[in-house]
């Protein structure tokens, strides 16, 4: 089995170094399509192989789900050159997978109060930033004021079961991915409303991408 988990990363750390180069280099359709969605792939056959080795537990087909939910959102996002609504398109499918994260959380892990401070602050914090017009959504203002609290949640409960289930060591993985996934959307919020720099664009794919995979792990470990 350790075989496979390295031969897994090793693939994954290929295909993500490739679409970092990619992305850099400006080299479009299809190229960068197929890097891309190849790692979306890669998370969702390993939710799918959880659910096979969970006897299909419903919670685990849940976060399978979730992980769909993500892969359509990338898909969504290879177009949004052409036009912003794929953008939007692409917050509603990222919305879906971390509502559907964060069930999964709550049914598979639990609730940690202090969690909903963290929440708050990050949420209070982000209104006053946008009335101090430190950075503006433009069109997009409703859809990300929907999926900015979402996402929040996910991170914040990723950082609750990091800290405080670090004993169960598929707590702790999907503590980690859930607040990587977090950590990804700041970095694209950076670089979509701020600093459209190619490193800060790497870093939203390094921790994206490694956050989906190790979510999807946690849920095999948990039953391997």
């Amino acid at each position: 089995m350790l075989a496979v988990y390295i031969l897994l990363a090793t693939t994954y750390a290929a295909l993500l170094i490739a679409y970092i180069i990619i992305k850099k280099r400006k080299i479009f359709m299809p190229y960068r399509g197929v890097v891309k969605m190849s790692m979306a792939g890669l998370f969702v056959l390993v939710g799918v192989y959880a659910c096979f080795v969970s006897a299909f537990q419903w919670n685990v087909v849940l976060l399978t789900i979730g992980l769909i939910c993500a892969a359509v959102g990338d898909y969504f996002l290879l177009f949004l050159r052409q036009s912003r609504a794929y953008f939007h398109r692409g917050v509603v499918a990222f919305g879906l997978s971390n509502a559907i994260i964060i069930v999964y959380a709550l049914l598979t892990y639990g609730w940690v109060w202090w969690s909903i401070i963290i929440w708050a602050v990050f949420n209070i914090l982000h209104i006053v930033l946008q009335r101090l017009k430190v950075f503006e959504y433009g069109k997009s203002i409703v859809y990300l004021n929907c999926y900015v609290p979402l996402v929040s949640m996910t991170g914040s409960l990723g950082l609750s079961y990091i800290i405080t289930l670090y004993a169960t060591p598929w707590a702790l993985v999907f503590g980690i991915g859930t607040l990587s996934f977090f950590v990804s959307d700041m970095f694209l919020g950076v670089y979509e409303f701020k600093l459209r720099k190619w490193y800060v664009d790497a870093m939203n794919s390094v921790t994206y991408f490694g956050g989906l995979l190790i979510i999807a792990i946690s849920a095999v470990l948990a039953f391997v």
